[in-house]
């Protein structure tokens, strides 16, 4: 496809700048742009006696990959020239202008007189009107933003942590016409992350592919879906990295976890919720760790510290490997907690209760029992106590939670957050609303 190779020198340019990271400017595969075509526009298309009467909008177009690809497939249907349905048909948004540029040139170059560009932010100043949106949106989550984004409150379905492309979902999914469909190369997080759930809960899923691979995208490895999104019905999932690959089945929507979607995963059925049996708390968060830096001293004599990579399924790596923790190395880092805040203060006390300590970040659950409450777990573990403080409850506990039901339910349900590593992260709710065993 000739736009994703105009494309390919001007993001060398940006990177020679060091401005690609920053406008999120990596360029679609052609194949990744072929399939959101077929299952986002040609629907449409189908349900219209004049295909020239169709509105096709990228929002963050860049150089223009989707909308030639759009305006070729229209121009095949209307039976008149390419740059005719540029003319009539497509938008492109962008802030990037050299970027919208190259999109001019090459949309001219296949006959448009006076292709609709427009220089502005897609997610803050939405297109009306609008039959069908495609696209691939700025990937940047909260930790690569310098502020936050000026945009988050026109779009409070969401929560605060969502990537930035998840506001350009919200956006067309808020302006797109009845009937019509919404098709973007989306970060994979956005299929199971609990900050896009209110959101995928108003939507309808009609086509997910996977790809397996992190590396479609030069200088940058990154897990992604293609999304289309649209009236109710069936969806069609496939996974691979390539158009010939894909094994298309039909399945239905059940909930918001398009995840477990793919996955075939039911919902959680069986006995009790965990957390209605037992206490399920995060152990310590961002602020409070702050607080504590100052009081880590290595082999003290205070709580050990515990970071989630020190714990292993049944085991604890204290004082075995060392560990990180705000950007200090320790080898048996404990924590002297005394005279600290009252939020603080109930964790802490907590902590010296038996308790399952849970990392949240793993390929797999892992978890170790601390039945004297010696430990104290880092930001990005999670703590589980008993009511009544009963060990045998919490040792019954612990094996259930690290069995091979619990993990391929834990890969199911929130494998979409994997990292390069494979590694995924673990959620609050997920250990809340894990279904215990049925009493004997």
């Amino acid at each position: 496809m000739r736009g994703f190779k105009v494309a390919q020198p001007h993001e060398r340019a940006l990177d020679a700048l060091g401005l690609r990271k920053e406008l999120g400017a990596f360029y679609t595969p052609p194949w990744m742009v072929e399939v959101i075509l077929d299952h986002a526009l040609e629907p449409v298309l189908d349900g219209l006696a004049d295909p020239l009467t169709i509105s096709v909008c990228d929002p963050a177009c860049g150089a223009g990959v989707f909308l030639i690809g759009a305006a070729r497939r229209i121009a095949r249907r209307a039976g008149v020239s390419v740059g005719q349905a540029v003319d009539r048909c497509v938008l492109g948004v962008d802030l990037d202008p050299a970027a919208l540029e190259l999109a001019r040139a090459m949309l001219c170059e296949a006959g448009a007189i006076q292709p609709q560009l427009c220089h502005t932010n897609g997610v803050a100043y939405p297109p009306v009107g609008i039959d069908v949106f495609i696209g691939n949106p700025p990937f940047r989550n909260v930790i690569e933003r310098t502020s936050p984004s000026a945009t988050r409150s026109n779009y409070p379905i969401l929560g605060g942590t969502a990537d930035l492309a998840f506001e350009f979902v919200a956006m067309a999914s808020g302006h797109v016409k009845a009937g019509g469909r919404v098709g973007f190369v989306l970060p994979r997080a956005f299929l199971g992350a609990t900050s896009s759930a209110r959101l995928r809960a108003s939507l309808h899923p009609r086509m997910i592919v996977l790809p397996t691979s992190a590396r479609h995208f030069a200088g940058a490895a990154v897990f992604v879906a293609l999304v289309v999104t649209g009236d109710k019905g069936s969806c069609l999932v496939a996974a691979g990295d390539s158009q010939g690959e894909l094994q298309w089945r039909e399945v239905k929507e059940r909930d918001d976890n398009w995840w477990r979607l793919l996955h075939q995963m039911p919902p959680t059925a069986g006995g009790h919720r965990l957390d209605a049996r037992f206490e399920v708390h995060t152990s310590l968060i961002a602020g409070e760790a702050y607080e504590i830096r100052d009081r880590i001293r290595e082999n003290g004599s205070g709580m050990k510290l515990v970071t989630t990579g020190l714990i292993e399924p049944k085991d604890c790596l204290w004082g075995v490997q060392p560990c990180r923790f705000l950007g200090a190395t320790y080898r048996k880092p404990t924590v002297d907690l005394g005279g600290i805040s009252v939020a603080l203060d109930r964790r802490v006390k907590r902590a010296r209760r038996p308790k399952i300590l849970v990392a949240g970040l793993s390929t797999r659950i892992e978890a170790f029992l601390d039945p004297k409450g010696e430990t104290f777990g880092a930001v990005s573990t999670y703590t589980i106590c008993h009511p009544e403080d009963d060990q045998l409850a919490l040792e019954a506990l612990l094996d259930h939670i690290l069995s091979k039901e619990v993990t391929q339910r834990f890969r199911s349900e929130l494998g979409a957050s994997a990292m390069g590593g494979g590694s995924i992260t673990l959620t609050k709710r997920f250990l809340q609303e894990l279904s215990l065993p049925p009493a004997d």
